[in-house]
């Protein structure tokens, strides 16, 4: 049921959902970091490309890759669509489409806690969409639980380099109105 009490974790999922994914596919359009093109026709090209058909095999084999996502990088239609993609299939193409430089322990090892780097804050948002993907609508109904959330996802987006960070911290101000209720959503 979705209540007034339910606002914040209303808000936790715009903020995973939404702005931590749109800061990380700025990081796999950035130029900067090799540019994956955002048309669906070249990006399809892109990841079609044999080099990179190598890679999406090895990737599945390590099982890090499964068939959805596959189909997610190279559809029947010919055309790939990075807004479709969820936040794991984005920190994968990240770690191995671009050119975005590893943390200082690397991809796989564990982060060294001085690390701001933007390959470190890939791998904390991975982390924190974890928890968020594992909590329940319950989860974040209180001030105290959902602002720690809120302050490391908006520490995240701002490592990321995200252009809209007035947008997200439009989300921390308690502005729903709570007789725009008008009772339980089953």
């Amino acid at each position: 049921e979705l209540t007034y009490e339910h606002r914040r974790s209303i808000k936790c999922y715009l903020v995973v959902n939404l702005h931590l994914k749109l800061s990380l596919l700025g990081i796999v359009h950035d130029p900067q970091y090799g540019g994956i093109p955002r048309d669906p026709v070249a990006l399809y090209q892109f990841f079609n490309r044999k080099d990179n058909i190598k890679i999406i095999q090895n990737l599945s084999k390590k099982n890090i890759l499964k068939q959805d996502q596959i189909d997610l990088l190279l559809p029947q239609n010919q055309k790939t669509f990075s807004k479709k993609w969820d936040i794991t299939l984005i920190c994968v193409v990240i770690i191995n489409f671009t050119s975005l430089p590893p943390p200082i322990n690397g991809w796989r090892n564990p982060l060294d806690p001085t690390d701001i780097s933007p390959g470190a804050y890939v791998v904390i948002a991975r982390k924190e969409r974890n928890i968020f993907n594992h909590a329940t609508l319950e989860t974040f109904c209180e001030e105290a639980d959902f602002k720690p959330f809120f302050i490391k996802i908006r520490k995240i987006i701002v490592g990321l380099n995200y252009k809209d960070i007035a947008q997200f911290d439009e989300l921390d101000v308690d502005s729903i109105d709570p007789t725009s209720f008008k009772g339980d959503v089953d």
